[in-house]
């Protein structure tokens, strides 16, 4: 029963309901309160003794530079000044496969509201991508999510864009290519596809680290593509 996600779930939102800043005292009172309430609704559990009130420890956070799969973090878009979210989607050895949620919010999204957008698939964008944003703690870790996302067939399909210009002597003339599967396995065995389609896909090829990954996601905020961003000057 403990190890049940939902009931966890659940649990936390009785505890937290109304709290918006568990960092103030009167917020931490009123959780040991809800604590003791809880545990003496029915006394006769208590035997021969009483529970007269249940004390919280709290502590500054350990630096957590690990993840896994499963984890949501929430990103914060300086330029834009939005919140973003993202879901690990895999994670092995040679991939580390992040799921960009399609939301960009003014205000925090709740636990629940990111559920419900990870449980409908609503990606805006995935990548493979560094963990410089989680090791800083610039993308903050919201909660763990138990479910499976994707299954191996999903993420077999998943569709990646690679653009590349004519080099020096061509600089202006651009190349798309679209790889399935795998956002690291070689590009040019990719096809070669119009700008047009390339617009259309929003997952770049390749290992995107932090600078990157915000920057793709600042340019979907304003209705453009992977594939301008990767262009640009």
């Amino acid at each position: 029963m403990f190890d049940n996600y939902e009931f966890k779930r659940n649990l936390g939102m009785y505890l937290t309901s109304g709290l918006s800043n568990l960092d103030l005292e009167e917020s931490i009172l009123e959780v040991e309160k809800r604590i003791t309430d809880a545990l003496n609704y029915d006394q006769r559990l208590w035997k021969e003794k009483e529970l007269s009130n249940v004390k919280l420890r709290v502590r500054a956070s350990k630096v957590n530079k690990t993840y896994r799969l499963g984890d949501v973090f929430q990103i914060y878009l300086r330029e834009s000044e939005l919140y973003a979210y993202g879901i690990v989607l895999k994670k092995t050895d040679s991939i580390d496969l992040f799921g960009s949620l399609q939301s960009f919010t003014k205000n925090e999204l709740s636990v629940l509201e990111l559920e419900n957008i990870i449980e409908k698939k609503k990606f805006c964008m995935i990548a493979d991508s560094g963990s410089s944003g989680i090791k800083s703690r610039e993308w903050k870790r919201v909660f763990h999510y138990e479910d499976i996302v994707l299954s191996e067939e999903e993420i077999n399909k998943i569709e990646y864009i690679d653009v590349e210009n004519g080099g020096v002597l061509r600089p202006n003339q651009w190349t798309y290519r679209k790889i399935i599967g795998d956002p690291s396995s070689g590009s040019w065995d990719g096809e070669v596809i119009s700008e047009t389609e390339a617009k259309a896909i929003q997952n770049p090829y390749g290992t995107s680290g932090q600078g990157w990954i915000e920057g793709y996601l600042e340019y979907l905020v304003l209705g453009k593509s992977v594939s301008e961003y990767k262009k640009r000057g």
